[in-house]
């Protein structure tokens, strides 16, 4: 137990404490130092050792910060008033939890600088090998945990992490400021930003939009600037790849978008997107009503024909129901299309005889229309260079049954199996780049 003089000289020691930080935080390091360093004195004269050794910690602290030997410095305090029979003291509890957490900042500090110097001196292609094996990850799970107790409400976990997560928030605050770049593009201003998936080595895949890391994906490669139209419905979670995406040149979109086949209105576009979701809300099966739709809005199709004519014969057998003529070399592609709702999986998955005689005859012409290149530019006037086949059918598969669509696609690299959802994934991708290029 500390007697009354014990007790009037620790509190008279905080005190002094409490001034020497004040001295401190004003700039006045020497005059704090030669108070720590007569309060030293003091503490030792009146046999107070535990904040003898406090002092001289002090005096390390605001001279020459050895955050090692401070520490040692107040075990050392704190287990002598422990053998003096002593309370443990909480200022000087305090004091080592400070240290310690300054001690933990000084090697932080030097460690992230370090990084930082490996980072900043790296090649910029070895980046991704130096932090995209997750250890990026694992940093920032490190600041925060991501929540992961269902029966914990959002709210308290963020009250829990509060710091945590404002450190997070300013990070992402840091990153949308800095590298979202403004720019103007025909008079208009944008803002350009990085993007996560680089599936170029000659190119850079980018953002841009009105604002900061929304809009169109973009590509820059060989010192010209494409953006994407989807070619496949993409479900959250999917892994994407390129032929998800395709890139198409500025100036040939403005070529594909002035075509008479597209609308002059943007709304016009809208309705149109607007009609194929009522069909199949409706469940319209009849091949008829989508023959006419695809007629009046040949555009769906990523704006890449100038138009498409209907059950153009090939020759007597072969009659696909469209052909659609290119606007960047005027050759067509064949375009043959099924009710969305056909019945073409059995019960496990397998196709059933409704898809395969779509696909044999998609096969058909498609050899066709190779083989009789010739006879059919001289006697038909119809070019078909390197064509492709558009095989479009079904609408809301499943994964399985998409999974299958594609392995039967790449029996034939030249067919490309569209379902509804592709469409329509397609038809609002074309219409989010028509109006970027029609402000």
């Amino acid at each position: 137990m500390q007697n009354k003089d014990r007790v009037a000289r620790v509190e008279e020691y905080r005190e002094v404490s409490a001034r020497v930080d004040l001295l401190a935080e004003r700039g006045k390091m020497d005059e704090a130092v030669a108070v720590l360093q007569e309060w030293r004195a003091k503490a030792g004269e009146s046999g107070d050792r535990d904040y003898e050794l406090f002092f001289e910690a002090e005096v390390i602290n605001y001279s020459k910060p050895d955050y090692g030997q401070q520490i040692g410095l107040l075990e050392e305090a704190l287990k002598w008033a422990e053998g003096e029979g002593l309370v443990a003291d909480p200022h000087l509890l305090r004091s080592m939890e400070t240290y310690h957490s300054l001690a933990d900042k000084e090697r932080l500090d030097s460690l992230l600088c370090e990084a930082s110097e490996i980072i900043g001196s790296a090649d910029d292609s070895h980046i991704t090998s130096l932090l995209g094996d997750g250890i990026m990850q694992s940093f920032l799970e490190a600041i925060a945990k991501p929540k992961s107790n269902n029966d914990q409400s959002i709210y308290d976990y963020f009250f829990e992490n509060k710091h945590r997560l404002q450190l997070l928030s300013l990070v992402r605050l840091a990153i949308h400021n800095n590298y979202s770049i403004r720019g103007k593009v025909d008079c208009h201003d944008v803002f350009v930003s990085p993007h996560h998936i680089q599936w170029y080595e000659d190119g850079v895949q980018f953002v841009q939009g009105k604002g900061r890391f929304e809009g169109l994906m973009g590509l820059y490669q060989n010192g010209r600037v494409k953006f994407g139209i989807a070619n496949r419905d993409m479900k959250g979670g999917e892994a994407l790849g390129p032929e998800a995406i395709d890139f198409v040149d500025v100036e040939e979109m403005r070529e594909r978008s002035s075509q008479s086949s597209m609308p002059r209105q943007t709304s016009e576009l809208d309705q149109a997107i607007v009609k194929m979701e009522e069909l199949l809300k409706g469940r319209e099966n009849r091949e008829s009503i989508y023959q006419e739709y695809f007629c009046n809005n040949p555009w769906v199709f990523g704006a890449q024909y100038r138009h498409i004519q209907s059950h153009q014969a090939l020759d007597d057998v072969n009659i696909p129901d469209f052909t659609g003529v290119r606007v960047r070399d005027s050759a067509r592609d064949i375009i043959e299309i099924k009710p969305p709702f056909l019945n073409m999986f059995s019960e496990k998955n397998m196709f059933r005889a409704e898809f395969n005689n779509a696909w044999n005859q998609a096969e058909r012409y498609l050899d066709f229309a190779r083989e009789e290149r010739e006879y059919l530019r001289r006697q038909k006037g119809l070019i078909f260079d390197n064509p492709k086949c558009y095989l479009l059918l079904g609408y809301q598969l499943s994964e399985v049954q998409i999974k299958e669509l594609r392995r039967k696609e790449r029996m034939n690299l030249a067919i490309t199996i569209l379902t509804y959802d592709d469409v329509m994934a397609m038809a609002k991708s074309t219409v989010t780049f028509v109006k970027a290029l029609r402000p």
